[in-house]
């Protein structure tokens, strides 16, 4: 009787087991990262100072709203680097230094609906500086923080040569110096200031107000094309304006006019912002008259204290 014909048999290939990135390697790639947010912030930073805030010799400073403005700002555009970097590439430059990459329960690349889901549990991941996540990693069996659970992604461990990741890293670093220098060359600018009476500024180290300046005319608002102290007769309201940074609530400012020697009008005002801009104006009859000739002083007091005193002259 023939043989009859044996099955042949074939060993079985098992797909690889991916290497799950640990919490170590997801530290390195945050904290490559943390460096292009940080120069980020401080280059967004540093220009919304030089209109809503103030530059100080360290860096610079915000009121509530415009520091809720820039940290809306720096998450948007990091949340937008995270999401089309893994949809994309499946790395950030953090990612690719630490060799370590997102991918589906495949192995695939995700879809750009899961990087935007697992990027947008960031803000509970990231609770206590990432303690929400990086507990979720521990527990679970594979590596995953609740971004990945909610988005069913993984982050796996990647061979890459030397050349990708030091690139990588080097591009990081450029991002963050540029940021930073950009920073410095905003913020080297200062405010944007009208034409000021710089030999009136206020000269004491305490004082809060920078920079002042004077004109004449018909407006409540200093008038840039009429700065100076010699005013010409028949001049119906004069406008004094001064720029203050660094104030803390309550700080007060006492504005005093006063004609040959006789004060004729004090006004006042308490800061609630920490840099700021005011005009304040002397006039007649709500400017209906034209202001007496004669030599007029301008004295700013801040707390009680004056910090400089303008003279001026209506009229020869």
């Amino acid at each position: 009787m023939a043989d009859e014909p044996k099955s042949q048999v074939w060993p079985l290939r098992s797909a690889a087991v991916p290497t799950f990135a640990s919490l170590g390697d997801r530290l390195l790639a945050q904290v490559v990262d943390g460096l292009i947010a940080l120069a980020l912030f401080y280059f967004a930073g540093m220009a919304l100072a030089t209109r809503f805030g103030f530059i100080t010799e360290s860096g610079f400073g915000l009121s509530l709203g415009p520091a809720l403005l820039l940290v809306g700002i720096i998450a948007v555009i990091m949340l937008a680097y995270f999401i089309l970097a893994e949809a994309m590439l499946g790395s950030t430059l953090g990612k690719l230094v630490a060799q370590i990459k997102v991918e589906n329960d495949a192995g695939q690349r995700i879809t750009l609906l899961a990087s935007t889901i697992r990027n947008l549990m960031r803000l509970i991941d990231a609770i206590g500086l990432y303690l929400v996540g990086a507990i979720s990693v521990i527990v679970t069996k594979r590596h995953q923080r609740l971004g990945d659970l909610a988005a069913g992604t993984v982050v796996v461990r990647r061979e890459l040569g030397r050349a990708p990741r030091l690139a990588a890293l080097v591009a990081a670093i450029v991002l963050a110096i540029g940021g930073i220098a950009g920073g410095l060359s905003v913020g080297s600018r200062g405010p944007d200031l009208p034409p000021t009476l710089a030999q009136y500024a206020p000269k004491a180290s305490d004082a809060v107000i920078k920079a002042v300046s004077l004109s004449a005319g018909e407006s409540t608002d200093l008038n840039p094309g009429a700065i100076g102290t010699e005013f010409p007769e028949g001049a119906r309201r004069v406008v004094a304006w001064y720029y203050w940074e660094g104030a803390k609530p309550g700080h007060k400012v006492g504005i005093r006019w006063s004609k040959d020697g006789t004060m004729v009008l004090e006004q006042s005002e308490q800061f609630t912002e920490p840099t700021g801009s005011s005009a304040w104006f002397l006039d007649m009859t709500g400017g209906n008259s034209p202001l007496p000739a004669g030599s007029y002083t301008v004295e700013l007091h801040e707390n009680g204290k004056r910090v400089t005193a303008i003279p001026f002259r209506i009229g020869r």
